[in-house]
């Protein structure tokens, strides 16, 4: 939830927009203020992944619903997932089967290997 806050903030009141040169700036500009006051979780890299989910989940109760229980890593990992019905499956899986993130990285890989760990 505090990732989600943070990429709401950081989305609505200082980007405001889609302009990629603007936003490789700023993000890079909050980067060097916060890791040195908060330590390496607002990464450059994770605060872009904060702004994905943002711009995926921009009602704070349908990402709570989908990813009850799991971590930011496991987060991350299905983020890439465009298909709805995909994500909705794998965050799922993720949460009964509780796969670890090393687990859920390496399994969505693959449909191949997630047919043949549910044994299709």
């Amino acid at each position: 939830m505090l990732y989600w806050n943070m990429s709401k903030a950081v989305r609505e009141e200082i980007i405001k927009s889609k302009r990629a040169k603007y936003g490789e700036r700023i993000v890079q500009s909050l980067t060097a203020q916060l890791i040195p006051r908060y330590g390496r979780g607002f990464s450059k890299r994770n605060l872009w992944n904060m702004i994905k989910l943002y711009d995926k989940y921009p009602i704070l109760q349908s990402l709570l619903g989908e990813f009850k229980g799991l971590s930011w890593t496991h987060i991350i990992n299905l983020l890439p997932i465009k298909d709805d019905l995909k994500h909705e499956f794998y965050a799922t899986l993720c949460q009964k089967e509780r796969w670890s993130t090393r687990t859920s990285r390496h399994l969505f890989l693959s449909r191949k290997r997630i047919s043949a760990y549910l044994h299709f």
